[in-house]
């Protein structure tokens, strides 16, 4: 007998500058995951920044969570996780100004659906100067990241 219960999409969607020093921390995240997370355990997207045209995606998810560095925090490499909504107004758009919370709004705008979950996860920066290194601070808090999204994926790694 075939279980009539549906697999949950998961997209995880991490962003940030990877030349502006602790701001690649989302890539560095993207890249672990999709060497670890088996396939079609989740989607792993990593964009420079939130762009209108990930709506169509989010829309398509059950579980959404978004990763990225962050200048709020107590402390350098401090890791925070909160729960996001869509906005009752969609602004007008501004790639400048998107966030995770707008494109939700986008995604239930336009499609008519968004994930039942979404979830910012941050990792607080030490330096967003230019260049390509991440902080020790930062890069040490990288794989308990990944352990918190491979956890809350329920993702099996490859064999």
């Amino acid at each position: 007998m075939k279980s009539s219960a549906r697999k949950k999409k998961v997209l995880v969607l991490c962003y940030g500058n990877p030349l502006r020093s602790d701001d690649g921390a989302g890539l560095a995240v993207a890249e672990q995951l999709e060497n670890i997370l088996a396939p079609d355990t989740a989607t792993v997207l990593y964009r420079h920044q939130l762009v209108p045209e990930l709506a169509e995606p989010l829309s398509e998810a059950d579980v959404a969570l978004f990763v990225d560095a962050s200048e709020n925090g107590d402390a350098h490499g401090q890791l925070n996780v909160r729960k996001i909504s869509a906005q009752q107004e969609i602004p007008e758009p501004s790639t400048h100004q998107f966030d995770p919370a707008i494109l939700l709004s986008y995604a239930k705008s336009l499609y008519g659906r968004a994930p039942e979950v979404c979830e910012l996860y941050t990792i607080r920066g030490k330096t967003f100067e230019y260049g390509t290194e991440i902080s020790p601070e930062v890069r040490q808090r990288i794989p308990e990241l990944v352990r918190i999204l491979l956890n809350r994926i329920g993702g099996q790694a490859h064999a």
